[in-house]
C-alpha cells in the first residue's frame, strides 16, 4: 500500500489525537493527488482531526485504503482473507477534516487538491 501511493513533495500536516500514529504526507506534483499515510500502533481506535496545512483547497470525496487486525492474525490456507486492504470513500473532505483510523492498523488517504 505505501509503496504504490507517494507524491515527490513533502507536505506539512497536523494532527490532533494523534499519540501512538505515524504519518507521512505527500503530493504528486504532476497530478495534484495528495497521499496521506498513517500507522496506528496503539490498540484502540484513534478519531484525528487532520490539518493539511498550505493547503486551500480539496475535492470533497477522498478514498482511504486501511488493513488492520490484531497483532497476532494472519492469513491462513483456510482463511486467506482475514487480513486483506479495504476501500472506503470519505465525503465532505476539506483541508481540515476528520478521519477514525482503527486500532493497529496502517492506511492510505488519496484526495485530490484543486
Amino acid at each position: 500500500m505505501f509503496s504504490t501511493n507517494y507524491g515527490d513533495e513533502i507536505l506539512s500536516a497536523t494532527l490532533s489525537n494523534g499519540e501512538g500514529m505515524y504519518k507521512s504526507v505527500t503530493r504528486d506534483s504532476n497530478t495534484g493527488v495528495i497521499y496521506i499515510k498513517f500507522v496506528n500502533t496503539v490498540a484502540g481506535k484513534v478519531d484525528l482531526t487532520i490539518a493539511l496545512n498550505g493547503t486551500l483547497e480539496v475535492a470533497p470525496n477522498a478514498v482511504i485504503e486501511i488493513l488492520e487486525g490484531a497483532p497476532e492474525d494472519t492469513n491462513f490456507i483456510d482463511e486467506p482473507e482475514k487480513v486483506v486492504p479495504r476501500t472506503q470513500t470519505l465525503k465532505n473532505v476539506t483541508p481540515t477534516f476528520k478521519c477514525e483510523i482503527p486500532p493497529h492498523s496502517i492506511a492510505v488517504i488519496k484526495l485530490k487538491e484543486m
